[in-house]
């Protein structure tokens, strides 16, 4: 999935759980992406991706001087509509009120209502549904795959992996090559990152840490060997990517398992040419 399309899924998310309407968009350097319309906003630019909510627009046929200051930029410009919208920086209490001006509305002056001031009474504005989502917390703005499903997997699978961390790091006091030590002590760190990065992605989601008791046990009294390590490790790749199959949906957690697999997987290619 492009750095477009998730945005612009997780814009879908925010009109949704604004609940009053409006049309998904990307906003990306001076351009506003949706289904089927590509906009040029004048005035302002971005870098990098956010995804919106565009809520309303009004005909303002502002005329500006136009005139660049001393370092090129015009100030006071010319447009003929104001487009309300509300960017999503991730959570209820990351949302913000935004403009753009645009000369064109394209297919979004049908898609989207006019704003008229009599329509304030019965018709829920920016700011009362920014309020509405930040007071409940529970609104689905910041809902994603991870809060339709039993995130305890998750969690299970982050403990899991600071246990193989403490066997990996049994390992590493055990076995007898420097390269060794050296290589499992990257294993272990990297598994430690994993089990925490994973865990903040699933806190961020609103649900608990939960898990169930966890019997596992440390095997270090023998003498190290190295192709059983490499056997165990491969295991450990292969679980994280049979649950990476299970939230395919959820493209942070993907990304996440598939970083760490191929760190793994590059120390037991070290591991088996200096073994």
């Amino acid at each position: 999935m492009s750095l477009v399309d998730s945005a612009l899924k997780s814009a879908r998310k925010l009109v949704d759980g604004m609940g009053n309407g409006g049309v998904a968009a990307v906003h990306a350097s001076n351009k506003l992406f949706g289904d089927g319309f590509e906009l040029t906003c004048l005035g302002w630019a971005i870098r990098g991706v956010d995804p919106v909510n565009l809520c309303s627009w009004e005909e303002v046929n502002h005329v500006g001087d136009n005139k660049p200051n001393e370092l090129g930029f015009v100030r006071d410009f010319s447009y003929k509509y104001k487009i309300n919208a509300v960017h999503y920086y991730g959570y209820p209490s990351k949302l913000q009120e935004t403009q753009f001006f645009v000369d064109d509305l394209g297919p979004l002056k049908t898609k989207l209502r006019e704003y008229k001031r009599e329509d304030m009474k019965e018709k829920m504005t920016v700011s009362e549904a920014m309020e509405i989502l930040k007071e409940s917390g529970k609104k689905a703005i910041n809902e994603s795959y991870l809060e339709q499903v039993n995130v305890e997997e998750l969690y299970s699978l982050a403990l899991e992996s600071l246990f193989f961390a403490d066997q990996v790091h049994l390992w590493h006091w055990t076995c007898k090559s420097g390269f060794h030590h050296t290589h499992l002590q990257e294993v272990y760190e990297s598994l430690r990152d994993f089990a925490d990065e994973l865990v903040e992605i699933c806190l961020a989601s609103g649900k608990k840490f939960q898990v169930k008791a966890n019997t596992r046990e440390l095997g270090g009294d023998g003498e190290f060997d190295v192709q059983d390590a490499i056997d165990e490790i491969e295991e450990f790749i292969d679980e994280i990517q049979a649950t990476a199959k299970v939230f395919k949906e959820e493209s942070e957690i993907t990304t996440l398992i598939d970083d760490e697999a191929k760190a793994l997987t590059k120390e037991i290619g070290l591991l088996k040419s200096f073994s």
